[in-house]
C-alpha cells in the first residue's frame, strides 16, 4: 500500500510540475503579446496605494517604463499567478515569502517593504471574554499580527481565505475578531462591526514587494525605474492624505462615505526589513510550520534598490 500512496505522490508531482511548466511556457508566450515593461500584482490594502500613485499620475512612464497593475483580492491566487511567472513583482506578507523562498530557490527577492496598516475587527456579538474565535489566513500576515499582539487572549484560530467571508461571519456573530488590512478593515466598520487600531511598534511593515528571479536577472534597469517611481509616489503623496484616501477607494471599488475613516500608515522611500526583524518572521514560521528554515536573509533580500535618503 505504500508502494501505491508513494507511487501516486510521484506521479502527482510530477505532472504538477508539467502542468505549471505548461502554464508557464503559455504566460510567456502571452507576455510577448503584452506591450508593458512589468506587470505588478498587488493587494486591496493601503500598502499599494504608492504603486497606484505612480499609475495614476503618470510616475512610471517617467521613469521610462511601462507598467499594468492587477489587483488580487485573493492572495492564493496572486501566489499562483507569481508562481507561474503570469506577473513580474507582487505584493506578499514577510511569512509568505519566507515559505516560497525556501521551498524554492528561484523565487525571487524582496527588493522593499511595504507600509501597511491591520487593525482589529470586532464582532458586535463578541462578549468580551478571553477566549476568541478569530478568523484570519493560515500562512499569512494576518495569522502573524494576531500572534504577535493579541497575546491577552485564548485564539480558537478560524482559517478563512476570503475576507469577504470573514466579514459576514464577523456580522452573523460566528466569528468574534478578525484581522483585516485597512481599507478593508474600515469597510467592515461601515457594516456595523468595531475597528480597533492596535499598538504596531515595530519598524517595519510585514508586508513586502518580490520581484521574480527572471526579472531581477535580466531587467536591472527597469527593477530600478520601478523603485525610482515608487519613491517619486511616496514624496508626492506627503501632505495629500485625502487624495491618498480618495484614490485607494477609486481603485478598490469601495463606498466614498468611508474615505475620512481610513488609517493610513507613515509612507517610507524603498527600504528592506532588518536582520533581526526578518529573524522574528523566521522563528515565527519555524514555530507555525513544526520545521527549521534553513533560507538566508541574503538569500531573500536584495539591497540594491534601497533609497539613499
Amino acid at each position: 500500500m505504500n508502494k501505491i500512496i508513494k507511487g501516486f505522490m510521484i506521479a502527482f508531482l510530477v505532472s504538477s510540475s508539467v502542468l505549471i511548466n505548461g502554464i508557464k511556457v503559455q504566460a510567456q508566450e502571452e507576455r510577448k503579446e503584452t506591450a508593458v515593461d512589468l506587470l505588478v500584482g498587488v493587494m486591496p490594502a493601503t500598502d499599494s496605494a504608492p504603486i497606484f500613485w505612480a499609475d495614476e499620475y503618470g510616475l512610471f512612464e517617467e521613469a521610462g517604463i511601462s507598467v499594468q497593475v492587477e489587483l488580487f483580492t485573493n492572495a492564493m491566487n496572486q501566489q499562483s499567478s507569481a508562481q507561474t511567472q503570469q506577473i513580474d513583482v507582487y505584493m506578499a506578507s514577510l511569512v509568505e515569502f519566507i515559505i516560497a523562498r525556501e521551498n524554492n530557490s528561484d523565487a525571487g527577492a524582496i527588493t522593499t517593504t511595504t507600509d501597511g496598516v491591520f487593525p482589529i475587527v470586532v464582532s458586535p456579538e463578541y462578549d468580551g471574554g478571553e477566549e476568541v474565535k478569530i478568523g484570519l489566513m493560515e500562512i499569512s500576515v494576518t495569522n502573524y499580527i494576531a500572534d504577535l499582539f493579541l497575546t491577552d487572549y485564548v485564539l480558537d484560530k478560524q482559517f478563512i481565505a476570503e475576507v469577504p467571508l470573514r466579514i459576514q461571519m464577523l456580522l452573523a456573530g460566528e466569528l468574534d475578531m478578525a484581522v483585516l488590512p485597512e481599507p478593508m478593515a474600515t469597510n467592515a466598520a461601515a457594516q456595523g462591526l468595531d475597528k480597533i487600531l492596535i499598538n504596531e511598534s515595530q519598524d517595519f511593515s510585514p508586508n513586502v514587494m518580490i520581484f521574480n528571479q527572471e526579472t531581477l536577472e535580466n531587467d536591472a534597469t527597469i527593477v530600478a525605474a520601478f523603485h525610482e517611481a515608487y519613491n517619486a509616489a511616496v514624496e508626492a503623496m506627503k501632505g495629500q492624505e485625502d487624495a491618498v484616501r480618495a484614490l485607494l477607494i477609486e481603485r478598490l471599488g469601495l463606498d466614498a462615505a468611508i474615505q475620512d475613516d481610513i488609517i493610513l500608515p507613515t509612507y517610507h522611500l524603498t527600504r528592506v526589513p532588518s536582520e533581526e526583524y526578518v529573524e522574528e518572521a523566521r522563528a515565527w514560521v519555524e514555530t507555525l510550520l513544526d520545521q527549521k528554515i534553513s533560507v538566508t536573509y541574503d538569500e531573500l533580500v536584495v539591497k540594491d534598490y534601497v533609497s539613499g535618503d
